[in-house]
Parts: C-alpha cells; structure tokens; sequence
C-alpha cells in the first residue's frame, strides 16, 4: 500500500482483511477500480479461487503470480482470453517477513481487463 501511494496513487486500500468476504461486497466492489495483489501461492487451490473470485465480480485487476500459471489450464478456463494482458518483470524482489529482499524470477504480473495498450510487455530491471 505504501509503494502505490508513494507512486502517485491516491485511493489504496491495504488492509488485513478477508479478501473474499470483500470480494463479495457489492458496496465495496463497485469503488474499486482495479485489484493490485501478490495472493498466497501456497495454499491449496488459493490462486484459482482468488481468480475465480474476481472474474466472478467483475473486477478488472493485476495479479502478481508465477509464471507458470499461463501454461495451466486454470487460467485459460477461468479467464476470457481476450481480456488478458501480461506484464513481465525481468525479476522481482521479494522478501520474508523481518527479511533481506532477495531477486526472484519468473514471476508475471497477470493482468484482467485492464485495457493496456500492448498485451505483453517485457519490462525493464528498473
């Protein structure tokens, strides 16, 4: 929340709450304009039920996830192709709680109805 806030964006909400009661609120969701996440890969079935979830309340959004959810079928039956776009880090820093940020590669940001103007970009390391 504090990286996009220091980036310009004005309306974030970043809060530890449970995304898919949100998800569900009608109220909340017709104020969002676009959902930036880094879900939890671990858990059983957790990206294909965070997808499901926005697909389902039409929330436009940019997933950061690896990149091999694009070669699973999860992605290509739950999502419109046409409404999908990719950007691809060269890598990503990442860290564990109270850890030092370490690179980590081959991540995508899979993104949903978000109308960009190319729908792959090979982004830089800056």
């Amino acid at each position: 929340g504090k990286r996009l806030k220091a980036t310009g964006f004005r309306r974030v909400v970043h809060k530890r709450e449970d995304f898919f009661k949100r998800v569900n609120d009608r109220v909340f969701v017709n104020s969002v304009d676009v959902v930036v996440d880094n879900p939890p890969y671990t858990g059983k079935g957790m990206k294909e039920r965070v997808l499901k979830a926005l697909v389902k309340a039409d929330v436009p959004f940019c997933l950061l996830l690896p990149l091999g959810v694009l070669h699973g079928a999860m992605v290509r039956e739950t999502l419109d192709r046409r409404h999908v776009q990719c950007l691809i880090p060269r890598r990503c820093w990442v860290s564990k709680r109270g850890g030092a940020e370490v690179p980590f590669k081959y991540l995508v940001w899979l993104c949903y109805k978000l109308d960009l103007d190319r729908d792959l970009v090979l982004m830089p390391d800056t």
